[in-house]
């Protein structure tokens, strides 16, 4: 499903990391394609799998919308984080960071703190799936582009990011969401019961 190499200069130590349908994540020596471990976690396939620069992390994302942090020495899990509400379909890290943007079918593009465990930003714009990333070297700008035909460009700004802030944003989201599926809800009963009520009202015989 997905393919990727590690980082390392020295070749002895260069890795394969491939995604497979069965779930599992398949690491390789790339020198002698010997096989070194196998991931389990995943639900459903990863989509996305990448590795930080320095190869201490590996991050893989599937269709089952979860995110997995792995450690590469023993294949051991360091947290699974959850966010995207479908399919995550690619992954990258930031040059010389573990910090990295995930996007998903839900349409946004998300950023990820892969030392602290925690979603840093949402990014919202396109109106479709976001099917594919590009970060530049630099790290200064990401490219997303989506299934409603827009590249958008999303560039690194010297504004500070409060974190409680933006839970805080994310819950109002939720909540407003929340209750407009309540009101849309209730306005459907009503409508069903009056709807009801004017059909028996035809239906009584009259005097």
């Amino acid at each position: 499903v997905a393919v990727r190499f590690s980082n390392a200069i020295d070749p002895s130590k260069r890795m394969v990391f491939v995604s497979s349908m069965d779930s599992t994540i398949k690491v390789f020596f790339e020198d002698t394609l010997k096989f070194f471990l196998s991931l389990y976690g995943h639900k459903l396939p990863a989509l996305a799998v990448d590795a930080s620069d320095d190869d201490a992390i590996l991050a893989t994302s599937g269709a089952d919308k979860q995110i997995f942090i792995w450690g590469l020495d023993f294949g051991d899990i360091h947290r699974r984080l959850y966010g995207h509400e479908d399919s995550v379909t690619d992954l990258r890290f930031v040059r010389r960071t573990h910090n990295f943007f995930t996007a998903s079918r839900d349409g946004s593009v998300r950023y990820w703190d892969g030392d602290r465990f925690e979603q840093i930003l949402i990014l919202n714009g396109h109106f479709a799936e976001v099917s594919s990333l590009a970060i530049s070297r630099t790290g200064a700008f990401v490219l997303s582009a989506g299934m409603d035909r827009q590249v958008r460009v999303w560039e690194r700004t010297k504004d500070m990011v409060f974190l409680e802030e933006e839970r805080g944003l994310q819950l109002e989201r939720r909540f407003d969401q929340i209750d407009g599926q309540t009101e849309q809800g209730t306005g459907e009963l009503l409508r069903k019961k009056y709807t009801a009520d004017d059909d028996d009202e035809e239906g009584e015989p009259q005097s």
